[in-house]
C-alpha cells in the first residue's frame, strides 16, 4: 500500500491478486485474465474484462512498484513471468469456466472435465468441452500438478472446489476416493462442488452423510426457476420438483445448500418465473449456511427478486448476486 489510492495484493508465488488505483478496482486470477470494476458517478457498478497485454501491463507496473521494497516475497514478485505462469495454468487446468462468488478463492481440482449434460440453451460454459470423468490416477496426476502449480500460493486458497458442473455424476465410490486423494495433499480444507438437484435425488440420506464424513460441506445447485415451463423451454434437466427433493435429502444428510436462481429470463415467462422462484425458495428449509445467487442474464436488475427474497435472510440464509462478469479465476 502506497497511499490509499495506490494498493496492490499479492500471493506467495508474487502472482498478481489484486490493484487499487483510485477509481477502479482489478481482479486478477490464476489464469492471467483481470477485470476492471468502478463505479461511475451514478453509482451504477461496471465490469470491464482487461484483454490479456493489458492485464500483463498491470502486472508490470505492480511489480516495478513492489521492486523497491526487498524481502524474499518481493523477490518472487520481481521474478514472477505472467506469460510463463499464464501456459503453465492452461497445462494444469485446461480452463475453469465458472465457480460460485463465495469459491473464487477456493483451490479448484477437477474430479471431472465438462458438462455431463450440457444442453442447457442458457448456458454455453462447457459447449467445447466433452465431459469425461477422471480415473484415480489421473485425477491423482491432476493433484499433484495443482499441487506444484500453486507452489506457497496454496496457503491462500482455503477450501477445495471439486468440479466440473455435476459432482455428484461422479459414482459415490470414485467420489469418495476423490475427496480422500485431495484431502491428503491439501489437508484441512472443507470440499464445495456444483450438482444438479436430479443427481442429488439419486443419492440417499446416508450416501450424502457420507460425503459429508469425508468432508463436503455445501453443494451448489442450478435451480434456476421455480417456474417448470421456463425450464423446459432452457431444456434444464432438474424441475422444481428434483429442487424440492434434493434441498430435503441435503438438509437430512447435514449439508449445506447453494440454490442459484436466473434473473433477466425471456419477457413472456418474467412473471410466471418471478412468483414460482419465490415461492418455492421460501418453501424450502433454508437457514444459516445456506446460499441463495441471484444470476443475471443481459445485465438484468435483480434489486426486485432480491427484495422479495427477504425472509430467506431473516431465517439465517443469505441472499446475493451472482454477476458471471466478474468470474475470474
Amino acid at each position: 500500500m502506497f497511499s490509499a489510492s495506490e494498493i496492490y495484493s499479492f500471493d506467495r508465488a508474487g502472482r498478481l491478486l489484486a490493484a487499487f488505483n483510485g477509481r477502479s478496482h482489478f481482479w486478477r486470477g490464476l489464469s492471467g485474465i483481470a477485470v476492471e470494476k468502478f463505479s461511475e458517478p451514478a453509482k451504477t457498478k461496471q465490469v470491464i474484462p482487461l484483454s490479456l497485454a493489458a492485464a500483463d501491463e498491470l502486472v508490470r507496473t505492480a511489480q516495478q512498484r513492489a521492486a523497491a521494497l526487498g524481502g524474499d516475497v518481493v523477490e518472487r514478485i520481481r521474478q514472477y513471468d505472467p506469460v510463463a505462469d499464464r501456459q503453465a495454468y492452461a497445462e494444469t487446468y485446461g480452463k475453469v469456466p465458472i465457480i460460485p462468488p463465495d469459491q473464487y478463492l477456493s483451490l479448484v481440482l477437477q474430479v471431472a472435465k465438462g458438462c455431463p449434460w450440457n444442453r442447457c440453451t442458457f448456458c454455453d460454459f462447457y459447449r467445447d468441452q466433452k465431459y469425461r470423468l477422471r480415473t484415480p490416477a489421473e485425477f491423482r496426476e491432476h493433484v499433484r500438478r495443482v499441487e506444484q502449480f500453486l507452489g506457497p500460493s496454496q496457503l491462500l486458497r482455503r477450501s477445495l472446489f471439486l468440479g466440473d458442473a455435476d459432482l455428484l455424476s461422479v459414482p459415490q465410490p470414485a467420489l469418495l476416493g476423490a475427496i480422500d486423494t485431495a484431502r491428503e495433499v491439501f489437508p484441512g480444507r472443507f470440499v464445495y462442488g456444483f450438482s444438479e438437484a436430479i443427481s442429488v435425488v439419486r443419492r440417499t440420506a446416508p450416501e450424502l452423510a457420507a460425503l459429508r464424513e469425508a468432508g463436503v460441506r455445501r453443494l451448489y445447485l442450478g435451480a434456476e426457476s421455480g417456474h417448470d415451463p421456463l425450464l423446459e423451454y432452457y431444456d434444464k434437466r432438474s424441475r422444481s420438483a428434483h429442487v424440492r427433493r434434493a434441498v430435503a435429502v441435503m438438509k437430512q444428510a447435514g449439508l449445506a445448500v447453494g440454490l442459484i436462481f436466473l434473473v433477466g429470463v425471456e419477457a413472456r415467462f418474467e412473471e410466471r418465473h418471478a412468483a414460482d422462484t419465490v415461492d418455492l425458495a421460501l418453501s424450502l428449509p433454508l437457514g444459516p449456511g445456506d446460499m441463495v445467487y441471484l444470476s443475471p442474464l443481459h445485465q438484468a436488475p435483480a434489486e426486485d427478486l432480491r427484495r422479495r427474497l427477504a425472509p430467506l435472510q431473516e431465517r439465517g440464509a443469505k441472499v446475493a448476486l451472482y454477476d458471471i462478469r466478474q468470474m475470474v479465476y
